[in-house]
C-alpha cells in the first residue's frame, strides 16, 4: 500500500506541471483567436520555454510546503498546498483574462504599470469595462471552474503523504530540475519575456508571451531607465537634434507676452476622428470648422499611449518613456519641468480644469508642483454633476471653465483636460450619438459629444471679455486604437493639434503645417511666443518653426519608433543590444532617460 501512495503522490509535481502546460496553451488559443493573430503553431512554439518557465515556478511555491508535509505529516501542510494550488490557479486565470481584455487598449498585457491604476478602483473599472466582451468572461468562468474540478481530482494525490525513500529521492531531483526550469536553462542569462519575441507582429509576440511571466517580471525589475548607448553618442546625437530646430518664427507672426493662453487637451482624440487630416470617419464639424482658420498640424504625434504621459509632455516638454509612470515617481517629480510655472515667470495666472479624480496616477501633486495657482477637479463640483463613470462631462466642466476664466486675473494660462472620449465613453443620454453596439461607434459617438461640448464652450467664451486677447493650443494627449489601428502603428499615435487666435483679421485661412512634430514641443512654442527661457525643455522644439529635417518619435514598453517626411523607423526593443545601436528611435529614447536619471531641475 506504501508503494502505491508514493507512486501516486510523486507523480502530483509532473501532473502539475502537465496541467499548467495544457492550460496556458489553451489561453494562448483564446488570445490568439480574440486578436486575429494569423501565425499557425508559432505562438505556442515560441512560448514553450516561458510556459515552461512559469509551470516549473508555480511548483517552485510548492516545493517547501510539500517538504514540510513529508517531515511534518501534518494535515495542516496538506491543507495549506490545496488552497495553495487553487489559489495559482486563480491567478493564472485572472491574469490571463485581464490580459485578452487588455491588449487592444493597451498594446500590452497586464502589466506593473497596470496594476498601479488599481489603487483606483472606480476609475480603473471605468477605463476597462467597456472591454469585456460576453464570450471573455464565458470563457474564463468555464474554464476556471472546469479547472477547479481538476484541482479536485489532483488533491487526492495529496491525501496521504508519502512516507518512503523513493519520495525524498523524488524530492530531492524535482526541487532543482524545478529552479532550472524557472531559470529557463543553463545560459548564462535567465529567461525573459522577450525571449519569446519572433515576429515583426507585436499581438503575435503577446500572444507567445506567456502573460503571468511578464506581469512577474514588470513588478520585479527596477525601473528601466538606462541607455544602451554611450554618453558620448546621446551627446552628439542631442547636439543634432537641436541643430535641426530653426531659431526664428515663421509661421503665424504675432506677439504673445500680453496674451491670455488657453491650452485645451481632448481625451483620445485620433487623426482619424477630424477631417483635415484626411480622415473618413470626421465626426467633429465644430473642431473642423475652427482648424481651417487656425494653423494646423497634420502630422502631429503624442510619443506615449495614455492621459499621464501625454500631460507631462505638454506641460513638462518630457518625452514618455518605455514602462516608466512618469508622475508616479515620487522623487522625481518636484525635478520636472514646468510650463506653468514658466507662464507664472511671465506674469501669468495658472489654473488647471479636469472633471476627474485630480489624485489618480498622482495627478494632483503632479499638477501642485507644477505650480498651478488653481487647481479645478470632480471635487471642485456639486454630487449631481458628477454624471458620468470619470465624473463631470465634458459639456459641464467647459460650461464651468468658460464662466471661470472671466473671474481669473489676466493674463493667464490655463489647461483644461477633457474626459468623456475615455473608455467607457459614458456620455450624457441626450448627446446625439451613433449605435453603441461596437466600441468604434461608441468612440466616434463621445468624441461627437466632445466636440459639441467645444462648440458650447467657444459659444460662451465669445461672450466674455478675455476671448479676443487670448491664444488657443487645441491638442489631443494620445491617440486611439479604437477605430482598427495597430498598437505600434503611426496611426496609433497620431493626433490633431491646431492654434487658434481670434484676433486674427477675418479671412484668414490658417496655415497648413504637415512637418512631422510632438506635443512635447508645446512648451517650447508658448515659450518662445511669450519670450520665456525655453532651455528648461531640451526636447521641445517651436512648432512656429517647423523643420523639413525634424522627426516625431513615439514609443511602448515593446518598441521606439519615428517618423520623418516619407521614412517610418519602428523598432522592437526586444532585439539585442547590437542591433539597437545606432537606431534613431533608441537614440532619442536613450537620450530622455540619459535625462529622466539626472537632475531634472537643472537646465543644462
Amino acid at each position: 500500500m506504501s508503494r502505491r501512495i508514493t507512486v501516486r503522490s510523486g507523480i502530483f509535481p509532473l501532473i502539475w506541471v502537465g496541467f499548467l502546460l495544457v492550460s496556458l496553451a489553451a489561453w494562448r488559443g483564446w488570445f490568439v483567436y480574440r486578436h486575429a493573430v494569423d501565425d499557425g503553431l508559432s505562438p505556442w512554439i515560441a512560448g514553450f520555454r516561458l510556459d515552461l518557465s512559469m509551470a516549473c515556478g508555480a511548483y517552485v511555491l510548492l516545493y517547501f510546503p510539500l517538504l514540510a508535509l513529508l517531515i511534518s505529516r501534518h494535515k495542516f501542510f496538506q491543507v495549506f498546498l490545496t488552497i495553495l494550488v487553487c489559489l495559482l490557479w486563480s491567478v493564472v486565470c485572472l491574469v490571463e483574462f485581464a490580459s485578452v481584455m487588455m491588449y487592444r487598449e493597451w498594446g500590452a498585457t497586464l502589466d506593473a504599470r497596470a496594476i498601479s491604476y488599481l489603487r483606483f478602483p472606480k476609475e480603473a473599472w471605468a477605463s476597462s469595462h467597456s472591454f469585456l466582451r460576453v464570450s471573455d468572461v464565458l470563457f474564463f468562468a468555464v474554464f476556471l471552474a472546469v479547472g477547479y474540478v481538476v484541482l479536485r481530482l489532483m488533491r487526492k494525490l495529496l491525501s496521504d503523504p508519502p512516507y518512503s525513500r523513493a519520495a525524498w529521492v523524488w524530492l530531492a531531483f524535482s526541487g532543482p530540475a524545478a529552479f532550472l526550469g524557472l531559470r529557463g536553462g543553463w545560459q548564462k542569462l535567465p529567461i525573459v519575456p522577450s525571449d519569446a519575441f519572433y515576429s515583426s507582429d507585436m499581438a503575435a509576440n503577446f500572444a507567445a508571451t506567456n502573460k503571468v511571466w511578464y506581469l512577474a517580471y514588470t513588478m520585479t525589475r527596477s525601473i528601466e531607465a538606462t541607455p544602451i548607448h554611450s554618453t558620448a553618442e546621446i551627446d552628439a546625437f542631442s547636439k543634432k537634434y537641436r541643430a535641426d530646430v530653426p531659431s526664428d518664427t515663421i509661421v503665424m507672426q504675432g506677439d504673445w507676452q500680453r496674451k491670455n493662453i488657453v491650452l485645451l487637451v481632448m481625451e483620445g482624440w485620433s487623426a482619424s476622428v477630424v477631417s483635415y487630416t484626411g480622415s473618413k470617419n470626421a465626426v467633429t464639424p465644430f473642431f473642423d470648422s475652427l482648424a481651417q482658420v487656425s494653423v494646423r498640424y497634420s502630422q502631429a504625434y503624442s510619443s506615449g499611449f495614455r492621459t499621464d504621459q501625454g500631460l507631462m509632455s505638454l506641460l513638462s516638454g518630457m518625452p514618455s518613456i518605455q514602462s516608466i509612470n512618469m508622475p508616479n515617481v515620487l522623487h522625481k517629480v518636484r525635478q520636472y519641468p514646468s510650463l506653468p510655472r514658466k507662464m507664472k515667470e511671465s506674469g501669468r495666472t495658472t489654473c488647471f480644469y479636469y472633471g476627474g479624480n485630480a489624485n489618480f496616477s498622482n495627478l494632483s501633486q503632479y499638477l501642485t508642483t507644477m505650480d498651478f495657482d488653481t487647481i479645478v477637479s470632480q471635487a471642485t463640483f456639486p454630487a449631481t454633476m458628477h454624471q458620468s463613470e470619470w465624473g463631470v462631462p465634458d459639456h459641464l466642466l467647459l460650461s464651468y471653465a468658460a464662466a471661470s476664466l472671466s473671474n481669473v486675473q489676466p493674463p493667464f494660462f490655463s489647461t483644461l483636460l477633457l474626459l468623456s472620449s475615455h473608455a467607457p465613453f459614458d456620455i450624457p443620454d441626450n448627446a446625439m450619438h451613433d449605435s453603441r453596439e461596437s466600441t468604434a461607434d461608441r468612440y466616434l459617438a463621445s468624441v461627437r459629444y466632445s466636440d459639441r461640448s467645444l462648440r458650447r464652450f467657444f459659444d460662451l467664451a465669445r461672450k466674455e471679455s478675455w476671448f479676443e486677447n487670448t491664444v488657443f493650443l487645441l491638442v489631443s494627449d494620445h491617440g486611439s486604437t479604437h477605430l482598427g489601428a495597430d498598437v505600434s502603428s503611426p496611426a496609433r499615435f497620431r493626433i490633431p493639434m491646431i492654434i487658434y487666435d481670434p484676433a486674427h483679421a477675418p479671412g484668414y485661412t490658417g496655415q497648413a503645417i504637415d512637418i512631422p512634430c510632438n506635443h512635447f514641443d508645446v512648451p517650447a512654442t508658448i515659450c518662445a511666443q511669450t519670450k520665456t527661457r525655453i532651455t528648461d525643455f531640451p526636447f521641445s522644439r517651436n512648432l512656429l518653426s517647423p523643420s523639413s529635417r525634424q522627426k516625431a518619435y513615439w514609443n511602448t514598453d515593446q518598441v521606439a519608433a519615428c517618423i520623418g517626411d516619407s521614412t517610418v523607423d519602428i523598432v522592437p526593443l526586444a532585439k539585442s543590444g547590437h542591433e539597437l545601436r545606432n537606431r534613431e528611435p533608441v537614440l532619442f529614447l536613450d537620450w530622455v532617460k540619459q535625462r529622466f536619471a539626472s537632475d531634472l531641475s537643472s537646465s543644462k
